[in-house]
């Protein structure tokens, strides 16, 4: 496993709230970058600073502006492409949470263990694809003392169709990671934090709780998200387009955001996330593997474009310690055994 330096990598934002008044993380990365208005490439040779102090986005939970259709009552869609509206970006998170028959399932799957899930699409979430507003964000970043600010590339934005790149978005977060280091601020970022365009994952539709969804047409019609080797193939397509264009302004690059405790765990085990599949162990042993093969070969692809100019990549990992929250009752063998039974079954196929 490669990683940033000696340090872990956790950066994340809240589903609501203002980003900075909200969220001001600390990612300790050392650097060869002077810090300041004239600060030079995150990749140019100067001293060391200590670490980056900063702040962390996502691109589906501040952008804004990226949506899908749905079926609106009707048959679910058999196809990714009747989830498109022409010109606007549709990922699996957006047609996941704004899908009534998903919202359906989670609603009721997630009240039988905890509090209930009300899923809704972000919309216009902060609006951060608006330069005003990403200005503002920045100059309020170092009004706070910040050094680095982490952010996220929309994949849906910059391929909407397979093999289709807009480069009018590529040069959106071009200017956007040039108004970053007028202010001195560090760019950290991010190529996949999560979604995917719907083309790559259009999640099962199924309304039936308790179950986890079965396939359907739509989501066949898709790559069907990491299950998919085919996925990374188009993964490190969409790095190599990406990557050159933005070299120049970007010395630190994170392949994935947490793919396992995030994506896996809460996408396919919990199912309150795309694709929204419930106890999966199956389909957690197809998509692991290619995770793992996504960030290396994206790794290698980053290493090869920067050629002799140091660049750090890794990726964002999460962990988690479970502690019982009441430790002197004593388990339910029985139902823990079942479980037990149950996902050793899953993981073993």
């Amino acid at each position: 496993m490669r990683k940033i330096g000696d340090h872990a990598v956790r950066g994340d934002m809240g589903h609501r709230g203002r980003r900075l008044a909200g969220l001001v993380a600390v990612l300790l990365i050392p650097v060869f970058q002077s810090i300041g208005p004239g600060a030079r490439p995150a990749h140019a040779d100067s001293p060391p600073a200590p670490f980056l102090w900063g702040a962390a986005t996502s691109s589906y939970q501040v952008e804004g502006g990226i949506r899908c259709a749905q079926p609106s009552g009707g048959p679910a869609f058999t196809s990714f492409m009747q989830a498109q509206i022409p010109g606007v970006p549709c990922n699996d998170f957006d047609f996941f949470n704004g899908n009534t028959g998903i919202q359906d399932r989670v609603r009721a799957n997630s009240k039988l263990v905890g509090p209930e899930i009300d899923l809704a699409p972000a919309g216009q979430a902060d609006n951060f694809w608006d330069p005003a507003v990403y200005r503002r964000d920045f100059d309020n970043a170092r009004m706070l003392g910040l050094n680095s600010f982490r952010i996220s590339l929309e994949w849906s934005r910059i391929e909407p169709q397979q093999g289709v790149f807009d480069q009018g978005a590529i040069n959106g977060y071009v200017q956007m990671l040039k108004e970053m280091r007028l202010r001195g601020l560090t760019p950290v970022v991010t190529l996949n934090h999560f979604t995917l365009p719907i083309w790559a994952l259009m999640p099962p539709q199924s309304r039936l709780p308790y179950l986890s969804p079965q396939p359907d047409p739509g989501f066949q019609s898709s790559l069907q998200g990491w299950e998919n080797p085919a996925l990374v193939d188009a993964f490190v397509d969409y790095v190599n387009h990406v990557v050159p264009a933005m070299k120049d302004q970007v010395g630190i690059w994170l392949t994935l955001n947490e793919p396992v405790l995030s994506q896996l765990v809460v996408g396919y085990f919990a199912g309150v996330w795309s694709p929204g599949f419930l106890l999966a162990g199956d389909r957690i042993k197809k998509a692991l593997p290619n995770l793992i093969s996504a960030h290396v070969r994206a790794y290698d692809a980053i290493k090869a474009i920067y050629g002799a100019t140091p660049v750090r990549v890794g990726f964002a990992h999460a962990m988690a310690a479970v502690v019982p929250a009441a430790p002197n009752i004593p388990p339910r063998r029985s139902q823990l055994r079942l479980l037990r039974q149950r996902l050793l079954r899953q993981c073993s196929r």
